[in-house]
C-alpha cells in the first residue's frame, strides 16, 4: 500500500490528510526513524556503554500544496497556514500508516512551516515537527461483567432402565443422578467474570487511563499476569453512588486521580489510598489481566485507555 500521512489539532481536532493530490500531498519525509546517543567508557581495549538516550529528531518533510487553479493553491495554503496557528499551544498528532490496520502517531509541536515560489504545478513548504512522544497505537477495552446462577432440571435424562453397570459399552458422561426424580440432571455451574485482557506486544512499557463506574465502594484494581500473579494493584478509598465514576490516569504529563460525580462535580484524590501499594498502574510488555472488585468483593465495570508505544514509526 502507498503509506500514507495525517495530522489532526491537539487545541482544534481539525484533521489534514497529507495524501490528498488535489490539495496537500506530504513528499520526502524524513525522521521516521530511530537514533540513540550512547555514552561510553574506555576500560583498556573496550568502549562499555554505560548510558543510552533517545534522541528525538524532528521529523521533516515538504508538503505539496495543490488545487485546480492557482487560486485553490493560495486557498488550500492559507487554511494550512490558519491550522498552524490555531494549534500551535498544543500542537499536533502526526499519524502515519504503511501497512493495513497498522497506523501509528507521534505528539509533536510544530516546529517550521515555510512557503517558497509556485512550482508548475503547487506551493511547495517545507515543514518541520518537533516530536514530543515515540510512536503510539491507542487501545481502548472494558471490564466483562456476566454471571450464571446456578439452575437444576434445565435439561433432564430420563432412567435408562435398561442400563446395567456391567455393560461393557457403558460410559459416564459426569450426569447427577436425582433419586428422588429417578432422572438424571444438569447443573449449571456457578460462574462471574469482570474482567478485561490488556495486550501490550510494543516496544516499553505504558501508562494506563482507568475509568470506573459506580455504584461502589473502595475499588480495589489488580493487574495479574499471565502466571496468575499479582503484578501490581491499587487502592481508592471512595464511596461512588449510581453515575459517578473515578478516572485515574497514569500518564506523567496528566498524572491524576479524579472523582466525577454524577452532577458534575469533580473531586480531586490526594489521600485517599493504599500507598503501600501502587497509587497509578502502568502497563508491562506482556499479557495481563485487569480486574476491578470493591469493598465487599463484588465486581466492578470499567474502562481502560492506553497506547501501545513503538521506537519507530
Amino acid at each position: 500500500m502507498i503509506r500514507q500521512f495525517r495530522i489532526i489539532g491537539l487545541d482544534t481536532g481539525e484533521e489534514i490528510s497529507l495524501n490528498d493530490f488535489n490539495k496537500y500531498l506530504l513528499t520526502l519525509p524524513e525522521g521516521l526513524g530511530v537514533e540513540y546517543k550512547n555514552t561510553f567508557i574506555t576500560i583498556g581495549t573496550q568502549r562499555i556503554k554505560v548510558s543510552q538516550e533517545r534522541d528525538y529528531k524532528s521529523f521533516s518533510g515538504t508538503i505539496e500544496v495543490c488545487g485546480n487553479t492557482r487560486d485553490d493553491w493560495e486557498k488550500n495554503y492559507n487554511s494550512l497556514r490558519d491550522f498552524v496557528a490555531k494549534n500551535l499551544k498544543s500542537g499536533i498528532k502526526l499519524y502515519y500508516k504503511n501497512r493495513a490496520d497498522d497506523e501509528r502517531y507521534i505528539l509533536c509541536d510544530i516546529k517550521l512551516m515555510t512557503k517558497t515560489e509556485k512550482s508548475s504545478y503547487c506551493i511547495l513548504v517545507p515543514v518541520a515537527f518537533e516530536p514530543r512522544s515515540i510512536w503510539k497505537k491507542d487501545v481502548e477495552v472494558n471490564t466483562n461483567i456476566s454471571a450464571m446462577a446456578i439452575e437444576k432440571n434445565t435439561v433432564a435424562f430420563l432412567k435408562d432402565e435398561n442400563f446395567s453397570v456391567n455393560d461393557q459399552f457403558r460410559f459416564n458422561y459426569g450426569f447427577l443422578y436425582d433419586e428422588n426424580l429417578n432422572q438424571h440432571d444438569i447443573r449449571y455451574m456457578s460462574s462471574e467474570t469482570g474482567s478485561a485482557q490488556l495486550i501490550n506486544n510494543a516496544d516499553a512499557e505504558t501508562p494506563v487511563k482507568l475509568t470506573i463506574y459506580g455504584a461502589c465502594i473502595n475499588p480495589y484494581i489488580q493487574l495479574i499476569n499471565s502466571n496468575g500473579e499479582e503484578e501490581q494493584a491499587c487502592r481508592i478509598y471512595a464511596t461512588l453512588s449510581e453515575g459517578d465514576k473515578i478516572i485515574l490516569n497514569s500518564d506523567p504529563a496528566d498524572l491524576s486521580i479524579i472523582v466525577v460525580r454524577a452532577n458534575g462535580m469533580t473531586d480531586v484524590i490526594t489521600n485517599n489510598i493504599d500507598t503501600s501499594l501502587t497509587t497509578f498502574l502502568t502497563l508491562p510488555i506482556g499479557s495481563y489481566t485487569l480486574k476491578i472488585r470493591e469493598e465487599n468483593n463484588n465486581l466492578v465495570n470499567g474502562n481502560i485507555k492506553y497506547s501501545l508505544q513503538f521506537i519507530g514509526g
